[in-house]
C-alpha cells in the first residue's frame, strides 16, 4: 500500500508539481521597443499581446502563448 502510494507520488504528482512550478513570472510585450526599456518589463504588467512565461530559476523563457501577434519577442533575463 504504502509502495503504491510512492509510486503514485513518484509518477503522477511530481510531475504535475514540477510542470505548474516551472511558471510564476508573466511579461507581456508588444514589440521589441517595449522590451528594451527595462521599466516596462515588470511581472503580469499588461504592456502588449505577448505572453511570455518566465522559468524562475533559469530567467529563461519557458513558454510563449500566441496571440494575434505578428513578431515574436526574446526576452533573456529579469533584472
Amino acid at each position: 500500500m504504502i509502495r503504491n502510494i510512492t509510486l503514485i507520488f513518484i509518477f503522477i504528482i511530481s510531475p504535475i508539481y514540477y510542470l505548474v512550478g516551472q511558471v510564476d513570472t508573466v511579461i507581456y510585450t508588444e514589440n521589441e521597443q517595449l522590451v528594451k526599456e527595462k521599466g516596462q518589463l515588470k511581472d503580469g504588467k499588461r504592456i502588449g499581446i505577448w505572453k511570455i512565461y518566465i522559468n524562475s530559476n533559469t530567467t529563461k523563457i519557458d513558454t510563449i502563448k500566441y496571440n494575434n501577434c505578428e513578431n515574436l519577442i526574446f526576452v533573456d533575463r529579469i533584472e
